[in-house]
């Protein structure tokens, strides 16, 4: 038999076979790569904070703070895919402050400095120490806004970073601070609103606002240009304004609002939307099929059921508080039936079976956005 020299097979068909797997998964595009020189040498090098090369619908579940390790389960949730993967700077001078949708932020325990690690390609991007906020400049760090709490991490396929923080005063308000790699300092703005659940859309930043309704944030980058809310998506009416939650979650590339509301004892009435932003209204749908939800402020995804046997077709799972017990809550859509089980907790026992079970600590508001304080007997879950 004759041996095939794959080392040199023809530029374009090994150019157009890194391409369709790029568009896929990040992961399969590292390893191709990583097969021969000549196979690196005519694809584009992945050491870039390049939106193509974003580990899109990966998250982390398994849990951080654990001196013993820096490995960390990684899960896909559109293929069940699981890597585990080793963040070696962690034990270079960095602490794992949050991760969002698989890219990890970091914080150099020196100076305090925050910085964007694909933890697939292993490009670390050093992010702006200054920030710029009511025309003043200084030094930046986590802890630059007193009396608030880092509540959401977001990042944009144009690789623009955005932090939320809810300011613990009288008044409602949140504070936003956003940057790209490229920018020489964070800018920042206060916005008098009630916290709430907010999502990036297609580079758009969205937070439910009881009075307005569905309102966009837009982020400016321009030079002496201000960041304001210069827009109501969908705006507020009555049946709007009736309504004690609400999620906001990407599924199947639509747009959707989830809305609980409370008409009796126990879990709520849930109601789907799909946000219409050229109509500016909401459209009811019944149901997601080959989809399953998990709801948590700020912490909502959706996945694809035919990669998690475990995870059941139209369902939302979300996690309530009863009597000191945290309980997983799952609805079936289709009949409208809920059942509930008492969660794991971390402090569990590592006999997590199930991707619902596992969940539990991503949704966890205790935990950062895609993982959670690793147990102190160092549980990283069960292989799904």
């Amino acid at each position: 038999m004759t041996k095939r020299d794959w080392a040199n097979l023809l530029i374009d068909l090994v150019v157009r076979i890194g391409f369709i797997l790029l568009a896929d998964d990040v992961t399969e595009f590292v390893r191709f790569r990583a097969v021969c020189h000549s196979w690196r040498s005519c694809t584009p090098n992945p050491k870039d904070l390049d939106g193509r090369f974003h580990p899109r619908k990966w998250i982390m579940y398994s849990s951080l703070d654990f001196p013993a390790t820096a490995a960390f389960d990684f899960v896909n949730l559109s293929t069940g895919k699981k890597l585990l993967v080793d963040l070696t700077e962690l034990r270079c001078g960095y602490s794992l402050i949050y991760v969002v949708d698989g890219l990890c932020l970091l914080e150099n325990n020196r100076t305090h400095t925050l910085a964007l690690l694909n933890p697939f390609t292993r490009f670390l991007t050093h992010l702006p120490n200054q920030v710029r906020h009511n025309s003043r400049q200084f030094p930046f760090v986590l802890e630059h806004t007193p009396d608030s709490t880092l509540s959401g991490v977001y990042i944009s396929s144009s690789s623009m970073i955005v932090l939320r923080f809810d300011i613990d005063d009288e008044e409602d308000s949140i504070h936003l601070v956003y940057a790209k790699p490229t920018d020489s300092v964070w800018r920042a703005i206060d916005i008098e609103i009630m916290p709430s659940d907010s999502f990036l859309y297609r580079d758009q930043f969205y937070m439910i606002d009881p009075i307005e309704g569905l309102i966009r944030i837009n982020l400016h980058h321009e030079k002496n240009s201000q960041t304001q809310v210069t827009d109501v998506v969908v705006p507020c009416d009555r049946d709007f304004m009736d309504l004690d939650d609400c999620y906001l979650v990407e599924c199947d590339g639509k747009f959707i609002m989830v809305t609980e509301i409370y008409d009796s004892p126990g879990p709520g009435h849930h109601q789907l939307f799909r946000i219409d932003l050229e109509e500016r209204k909401l459209v009811a749908i019944e149901c997601i099929d080959g989809y399953a939800l998990y709801l948590a402020t700020q912490r909502s995804l959706s996945i694809c059921c035919k990669s998690f046997c475990c995870a059941h077709d139209n369902c939302i799972y979300f996690c309530k508080q009863s009597h000191g017990c945290e309980l997983m809550i799952v609805v079936d859509l289709k009949s409208d039936r809920f059942q509930s089980k008492l969660a794991s907790t971390p402090e569990d026992q590592p006999n997590r079976c199930s991707l619902a079970q596992d969940m539990v600590p991503y949704q966890n508001s205790r935990w950062p956005r895609g993982g959670g304080h690793r147990n102190r007997d160092g549980d990283r879950g069960t292989e799904l």
